[in-house]
């Protein structure tokens, strides 16, 4: 499917350009390459050390905004003089969907007039559709410039966004022209907030580019920097309780002392990385296994390729977080590595059986036995290996999201196109000078 040239969507996220969230670069890429045009409007300019090669390709056209400027006070005085009731309507939902949080309502008040001045920045370009990654802030965001603008909205939901506090999933369900669950664990979570609605939320996995993510042979630089004798296992993610990193080290201190000769590397920064350190330190693993801290998704992919297993030992955690179908399974799987996960309702949609190993979450004896296993079997390793690119060419395509996105968001914008006379659109007045 190929869109009309001039289909504009707007994306919008927390924060850009994340290093840990290779898919949602991913995916405006994709859908770029159906033949829309995105434009871009994070909530928050994302300052990180590292930076995702792709990233560059989006940052540079990125729209990002301060908290306030001389041009987002214009923006908000003119929305003042347009409709002020239509504000004053727009505002109100917000604070009252978000009362009762805090964290919610101040974070509310510092996207509020940047929201306000991006929503005549997408009026004035001529934006069709808005999708918004994550259903907290980036959805509200895109729910206000709805119905500020008229422009219609879509959402993703991933993970905490809608298990831990679903504050006015409904009301943004209701609301969209549709909702993404990328799992259908993540759906039955998000239809239970408007069971009524069932019918607009629909599941796209995340997925990863097979062609791009090859199972070509590893590079020197992996092989000769990271890896020496024994099993190689490597685990990639933000280091934070939710990733299960505590039961791969202890798994792999069980392995240690069982005489099973294993090295591990665990990449990633995040609040646990002191603990984390301590914990190894603990255990006696200091001289096998490493923790480096970011790259950048070409070097991690290098590593992938040296690796004998890629881990993702994922545990719930105790305030409902729980995560939903790895990317980092995806790209293991798609260069052929063996991997092993643990047992929780989006791996099984992603590992339904001789994909990869899963294990009991928090379970370190069994993570442990299935490493071992592993190690010992390269045979089996290799079957995996195969059995897992498969399963990422058939379902898990990236390119297979981007088409069913955009097809979603052509009709969206042919729906707006096609109201009656009489409905209500936005007003399109061209105050001088527009706003930067």
């Amino acid at each position: 499917m190929t869109a009309p040239a001039d289909l504009r969507v707007a994306y919008t996220m927390s924060r850009f350009p994340k290093l840990s969230e290779t898919f949602v670069v991913d995916e405006m890429l994709a859908v770029e390459a159906q033949g829309i045009r995105i434009e871009l409007f994070p909530l928050v300019r994302e300052q990180e050390e590292l930076e995702q090669p792709d990233a560059a390709r989006l940052v540079a056209r990125a729209r990002f905004q301060p908290f306030v400027s001389p041009s987002i006070l214009a923006s908000v005085v003119a929305w003042l003089v347009e409709d002020p009731l239509l504000v004053a309507r727009t505002v109100a939902e917000a604070l009252r969907g978000v009362a009762g949080s805090k964290k919610f309502t101040l974070g509310l008040l510092g996207i509020l007039p940047k929201t306000l001045h991006s929503a005549r920045l997408m009026r004035r370009s001529g934006v069709d559709h808005i999708h918004a990654h994550f259903a907290h802030h980036p959805a509200l965001s895109a729910l206000m410039i709805h119905r500020l603008t008229g422009i219609p909205f879509s959402f993703t939901g991933h993970g905490h966004d809608i298990q831990v506090d679903r504050r006015m999933l409904s009301e943004k369900i209701a609301a969209s022209a549709f909702a993404v669950a990328v799992s259908e664990h993540n759906r039955s979570l998000m239809i239970e907030a408007c069971p009524h609605l069932a019918h607009k939320v629909t599941v796209l996995h995340t997925g990863v580019d097979p062609v791009a993510i090859a199972p070509k042979a590893a590079s020197d630089w992996a092989n000769g920097r990271w890896f020496s004798e024994g099993t190689r296992v490597l685990a990639v993610g933000r280091l934070e309780e939710v990733k299960g990193h505590r039961v791969l080290l202890q798994a792999l201190a069980e392995l240690r002392s069982a005489g099973e000769p294993v090295q591990g590397i665990l990449v990633g920064d995040g609040p646990e990385r002191r603990s984390l350190l301590r914990l190894r330190r603990a255990l006696g693993l200091e001289g096998c296994v490493q923790m480096p801290g970011s790259m950048t998704r070409p070097q991690v992919i290098d590593l992938m390729r040296s690796a004998d297993v890629v881990a993702a030992p994922s545990i719930p955690t105790a305030d409902g977080r729980l995560e939903g179908i790895p990317v980092v399974l995806m790209e293991a799987m798609s260069v052929e590595t063996a991997v092993i996960a643990s047992d929780l309702p989006g791996v099984r949609e992603l590992v339904p059986g001789a994909e990869g190993v899963r294990v009991p979450p928090g379970d370190v004896t069994a993570l442990a036995e299935s490493l071992t296993r592993l190690g010992r079997d390269p045979g089996l390793r290799t079957r995996l290996g195969q059995a897992g690119r498969r399963r990422i060419e058939q379902r898990f395509d990236t390119t297979t999201t981007a088409e069913a996105l955009a097809s979603r968001f052509e009709a969206s914008s042919a729906r707006r196109s096609s109201r009656p006379t009489g409905a209500r659109r936005p007003t399109r007045r061209r105050p001088s000078p527009p706003p930067s």
